[in-house]
């Protein structure tokens, strides 16, 4: 069995589903735990034998939630071995936020205060051996994912020799020419004359 190589591309086109089913309203609150979720991700990350573990933050705000603070969980990151790559996607002001609909099922907006803390992800990447990205458009965000991506080891996975396909155009075929058969000697030789 040959070794098949996970590249980067599958990956991305991972995150962009993921990041595609998103939606604004998905979380109840205003709040941003990014301690808890670091806490989360090492959670999933500790019976993992790879040989690199990362987490990437992806992150609008600062942290104004939650009962575990950045500070422990980039602790808990450094003595796991895991690199935290902190993505702050935003910055600090008055955002337009949907508020509601309007009748006619328009978007009603209103201005809202997000604080961001640049120096708080900055910190927890250095801490960790990861690196911290400021982003504003979509651009940027997929170039800082390219680049976290490409600084990533490459794990060699097995070819487990299953092939997963489709098996009904092998009984497309037959079952069309049989029921032409079947209507063509219903009009010729099994007729019913009255």
């Amino acid at each position: 069995m040959a070794p098949l190589f996970w590249f980067t591309r599958e990956v991305l086109v991972m995150v962009r589903g993921m990041i595609a089913e998103l939606q604004l309203g998905m979380i109840e609150g205003r709040g941003t735990a990014i301690g808890n979720g670091v806490g989360v991700g090492l959670n999933r990350l500790r019976h993992s034998n790879a040989k690199s573990k990362v987490i990437i933050l992806l992150t609008d705000g600062d942290s104004n939630a939650g009962n575990v603070s950045p500070d422990q969980a980039a602790s808990f990151a450094k003595t796991m071995g895991v690199k935290i790559y902190a993505i702050l996607m935003g910055r600090s002001g008055d955002a337009r936020v949907q508020h509601g609909t309007d009748i006619f099922g328009r978007p009603l907006w209103d201005v809202g205060e997000f604080p961001v803390n640049p120096e708080l992800l900055r910190g927890m990447a250095s801490r960790t051996g990861g690196e911290f990205f400021l982003v504003s458009d979509r651009r940027a965000l997929e170039q800082s994912f390219h680049t976290i991506l490409d600084r990533l080891e490459k794990s060699e996975l097995e070819d487990l020799g299953r092939v997963y396909g489709e098996l009904f155009p092998a009984f497309v075929t037959p079952a069309v020419v049989l029921l032409g058969l079947e209507l063509l000697l219903g009009a010729l030789v099994f007729r019913r004359w009255p």
